[in-house]
């Protein structure tokens, strides 16, 4: 699977390698209608390192689910655990587990969004 990020799903902190560990091995998945655009094929995932706060990434697939774009990610909220509840038939029960952890503002500068997510090297220059 080809996992491509919009620099937008950078924005809350999550980092790319987050991203990809929820996107490749998530505890939950499930399909999201689009408020916007009826026809696009969004799907939730759900997933978290050892000891880390749950994080909720949403992507749009195409090729048949070989590519996910994810347009957004960041630390599960209470309603998107109480649906991921749903979702699974109840086998997804976090939704009164739902820990944080500091914010620490988006992963690219103004400079570089949208066309390509900032490094953390450069982030000082």
């Amino acid at each position: 699977m080809r996992i491509e990020l919009n620099p937008y799903s950078l924005q809350h902190s999550i980092t790319p390698e987050e991203i990809r560990m929820v996107v490749e091995a998530p505890s939950v998945r499930y399909r999201v209608d689009s408020p916007t655009r009826p026809d696009a094929d969004l799907v939730r995932s759900i997933g978290r390192a050892e000891n880390e706060p749950w994080i909720e990434v949403v992507a749009e697939e195409f090729e048949g689910g070989t590519v996910q774009h994810v347009f957004h990610a960041m630390l599960m909220r209470p309603a998107v655990a109480s649906e991921a509840y749903l979702a699974s038939g109840g086998a997804f029960n976090e939704h009164q587990n739902i820990p944080q952890r500091a914010f620490v503002g988006p992963q690219f500068t103004h400079e570089t969004a949208p066309s390509e997510p900032a490094r953390k090297e450069n982030e000082h220059e």
